[in-house]
Formats: structure tokens, sequence, C-alpha cells
């Protein structure tokens, strides 16, 4: 196989061993290690995503809602006492989804969660 043979190939070697290699000054070596060196030494501070009081208003929300739902009687929600929600909760007791479709709109509503989150992180680490 032959290889292709540019005309301006062998010019631009014949520049290249006109024009020599220099010598790179001393110590140019440890300068760059050096600087490498030091951006490797910062290193980020974890600040966690969700602060701890952010995580006991969560628990706290969740607990209030489990005692709701488990020692509240039914009958003194007042959603129940909207006559339009009877309809709708007929139309959704028919309605029937595959697993997978619970799974992905489940995903999906966690992805658009985390979304205000890791953007107030990612401005937070630009600055």
């Amino acid at each position: 196989m032959e290889t292709f043979k540019d005309p301006k190939d062998a010019q631009t070697r014949k520049y290249l061993n006109e024009a020599g290699i220099d010598k790179a000054p001393e110590g140019t070596y440890a300068a760059i290690m050096d600087q490498i060196t030091a951006l490797n030494a910062y290193s980020i501070a974890y600040k966690p995503l969700i602060s701890r009081k952010g995580w006991f208003a969560i628990i706290g929300v969740f607990v209030l809602f489990l005692v709701g739902v488990f020692w509240v009687p039914i009958e003194k929600f007042y959603l129940n006492n909207i006559p339009q929600l009877g309809s709708l909760n007929e139309f959704l007791g028919q309605l029937q989804v595959s697993n997978t479709t619970l799974y992905a709109v489940g995903f999906l509503g966690l992805f658009l969660l985390q979304l205000p989150f890791l953007k107030r992180l990612l401005d937070a680490q630009k600055t």
C-alpha cells in the first residue's frame, strides 16, 4: 500500500528540519507540574443538596400525612364534601395504568422535583 505523498508535506518537513528543535528553559517542567499540583489540591467542600432543616421538614410533612391518613376519620376531610369530586373519583376508579407507566410518571416527577435544587447548586458553584 502506497502512502499519500503531498508536495506540501516534503516542504513542511524541510522547514522543520531547518528550524531545529529548541530546548525548553531550565525548570519549565517543574513549573508546569507545580501548577497542575496546585489545581489538583483545590477541593470542593461537600455541601448536601438538601440541608438538615430541609430533611426535617420533609420528614415532618410525611409524618403529618401518615397521621392524617391513618388516624383522622375520612368523614372529616374537607375534600369529601365537594360534589364535583364525586365524578372525578368515579373516573379515576375506572382508570387502569400499567406498572411501567406508573414508574415512568414517578421518575419523571422525581426528576422535575430535583431540577430547581440542581439549578441552585450549579449556580452556587459558578460563583
